[in-house]
């Protein structure tokens, strides 16, 4: 592992792959090992909304922890999810270094969606039409309707199985207990057009959410 400096407006530190083994978001990792940061856009999003307001984040996706890392930054109650088992021990590590308040961090090992069933991942993907590893396994599954009573915000990145995520979240989106959504969103999937991926933009329009795409950030 390979500790360094995020460059954020808080000091912080976190650790990464540097293993030589090729990581899923191994991209993600590089991109923060080079400049500190990851996604200038996405990043401020989040910490303009930490900036003036405190809740429950959950990091959907989490990979090495770097949203999750922010949010703890903020002193959320923080909620982290991520099927590939690789990533734990980063993210444990990086809460230890910086000194954060385990008890405000939860961990799932699951694979995010609104279906009981366990889902075929292959540590980078669950969506079927996606996955080429041969050594996929079966993961057990978590719907965020589960997590918490209302969220702050929600972070989604699950290569392109968002919208099992966001359906997992129904009964808080119908209710407006989330106020802010931050996701991945890909309607052409290898070739093809995905319906799932419309009509989950739909969902949340219908349900008074405002897109903004720039941000990749909806707003209730």
């Amino acid at each position: 592992m390979e500790l360094i400096n995020l460059k954020l407006d808080k000091l912080c530190k976190m650790f990464i792959n540097n293993m030589g083994e090729y990581l899923p978001g191994q991209n993600v990792i590089d991109d923060i090992r080079k400049s500190g940061i990851w996604s200038k856009e996405e990043t401020s999003v989040l910490i303009d909304v930490l900036h003036n307001y405190n809740g429950t984040v959950i990091d959907v996706g989490a990979n090495c922890g770097y949203f999750s890392i922010i949010s703890m930054l903020y002193n959320n109650l923080t909620i982290a999810i991520e099927a590939n088992e690789k990533f734990k021990e980063y993210i444990y590590r990086s809460m230890e270094i910086n000194n954060f308040n385990l008890n405000n961090f939860v961990f799932h090992e699951k694979f995010v969606s609104d279906s009981k069933e366990k889902v075929l991942f292959d540590g980078w993907t669950g969506h079927t039409s996606l996955i080429k590893n041969n050594k996929s396994t079966y993961k057990d599954t978590i719907s965020i309707d589960e997590l918490c009573d209302e969220a702050l915000f929600i972070k989604i990145d699950i290569e392109g199985c968002e919208p099992q995520a966001i359906k997992s979240a129904k009964n808080l989106i119908i209710n407006n207990k989330v106020r802010y959504l931050m996701f991945e969103y890909t309607y052409v999937i290898d070739g093809n057009v995905d319906i799932n991926q419309i009509e989950m933009v739909n969902f949340l329009v219908k349900n008074n959410y405002k897109i903004i795409r720039g941000d990749v950030c909806l707003e209730s």
